[in-house]
């Protein structure tokens, strides 16, 4: 049986990227930007990432990404600081 993780993230500074926490998952991750967000959430696998090289999550956004054998903690995101976003995965 795989495990379901489930967990909410909050930007921590405006603008620089910070990495997902530590949480294996064996097939993918969604992750949501709340409607009430102020700005989007830019999602990456770099930690130099910018809003030029990321996915841009608007606020209501989600995305479903495929992270087979992977761990969360290989995501990073930027946005501003305050807003948060939710991820759930398997």
């Amino acid at each position: 049986m795989t495990n379901l993780i489930a967990f909410q993230a909050t930007i921590a500074t405006t603008g620089a990227p910070q990495n997902l926490p530590d949480n294996p998952v064996v097939r993918s991750v969604t992750i949501n930007a709340p409607a009430t967000n102020s700005s989007a959430v830019v999602i990456g696998n770099v930690p130099d990432l910018t809003a030029d090289t990321g996915f841009i999550l608007d606020a209501g956004q989600s995305i479903t990404l495929a992270l087979p054998g992977g761990n969360t903690e290989a995501l990073w995101a930027i946005g501003t600081a305050g807003d948060v976003f939710s991820i759930v995965g398997t």
